[in-house]
């Protein structure tokens, strides 16, 4: 998938208000911890996440969601009747119907005439909703269309520290492990037909592959229950498939890993971050990091990593960017832009 028409118009992004430290979550689970002879610090020292971010209880996905889409058009010169498209691509959902996407149409007062709906597939699900309405845009179909996503982990957690304390079993902290590694966050971009922008940030687009015979390694079956993975069983195995991934993304634009200016990553932990990068032939020193505070955002990690770049003055222009978004499945999508 290779785009000639699409520009990356804005980015934004929203952090939850509540600041949860690994030691104020180890915390919760001392009983736990005391059954299974741990000491506090594991989590930071195994992980390298210090806190994670939560929203507050009760807030709604399609608030958040909403606030930072109305965000990320704020900073274009685009009004909402110019939008032909929202999607959102959270794991996390407000209602079972209607799909958020048409609660945040409504909110940003879009026209009848803007398509609306919500995409999931695990982590990769913001990348999967950049690559659809990029294609919306190629194909001629629209001109401006948002994405956006929100992920709330309160109620998972809470299912999950309940559980550990009623159920201090070593085997059961292994599988829920990955849990106390998430946090929240909400983010969104707008993408324009170069016909109609103000920047000469393209997409240029993506690889996807699936790897389907890895999907029991990671499963989250209620929202409001633990997400069981095999940590170390998932790591191992979306090595070889991102490699893959990347490598044919690499021949089909021409580019070298050495060509790369910055890389964008779904992040769950220092060792993932280390190791993806070794990889893929990555730079470390051009990999910016958000999971030491963050922590593992879900389908956050990737434009929410994106947009404080652009805080921070990472990004350059004419500046090669790589993105890379895996969600267990496992689904595998490598992509890239141009600044």
């Amino acid at each position: 998938m290779l785009y000639d028409r699409v520009h990356i118009e804005s980015l934004a992004h929203e952090l939850p208000p509540l600041v949860v430290t690994s030691e104020q979550l180890e915390e919760r689970i001392a009983r736990c911890y005391e059954k299974l002879g741990m000491k506090p610090g594991f989590l930071r020292e195994k992980t390298g996440i210090g806190e994670r971010r939560l929203w507050e209880r009760g807030d709604l996905l399609s608030r958040s969601a909403s606030s930072v889409a109305r965000l990320a058009l704020d900073r274009t010169n685009l009004q909402p009747h110019d939008i032909g498209a929202i999607v959102v691509c959270s794991i996390s959902h407000e209602n079972v119907e209607p799909a958020t996407a048409v609660i945040c149409h409504e909110n940003l007062g879009l026209p009848y005439t803007a398509d609306a709906h919500d995409i999931t597939n695990a982590c990769a699900g913001w990348v999967n909703g950049l690559l659809e309405v990029a294609n919306k845009i190629q194909l001629g179909q629209i001109k401006a269309g948002i994405v956006v996503t929100s992920e709330d982990i309160y109620p998972a957690l809470d299912a999950t520290i309940k559980q550990l304390n009623d159920n201090p079993a070593k085997a059961f902290f292994e599988k829920t492990f990955a849990t106390l590694t998430m946090g929240s966050g909400a983010a969104a971009a707008v993408l324009t037909d170069r016909s109609i922008s103000s920047t000469e940030h393209r997409f240029l687009g993506a690889t996807q592959m699936t790897f389907s015979q890895h999907n029991r390694l990671c499963r989250l079956q209620v929202p409001d229950g633990p997400v069981l993975t095999d940590c170390w069983g998932l790591l191992m195995a979306g090595l070889e498939p991102a490699k893959k991934c990347w490598e044919a993304f690499q021949s089909e634009v021409g580019w070298k890993s050495s060509d790369v200016g910055l890389s964008l990553f779904h992040q769950v932990s220092r060792m993932h971050r280390d190791l993806m990068c070794d990889n893929l032939g990555l730079s470390k020193e051009t990999n910016p990091t958000t999971f030491e505070r963050l922590g593992n955002i879900g389908t956050c990690t990737v434009p929410i990593t994106w947009s404080l770049a652009q805080e921070q003055g990472l990004l350059q222009t004419g500046q090669k960017i790589a993105i890379n978004s895996i969600g267990s499945g496992i689904v595998v999508i490598m992509g890239g832009a141009i600044w």
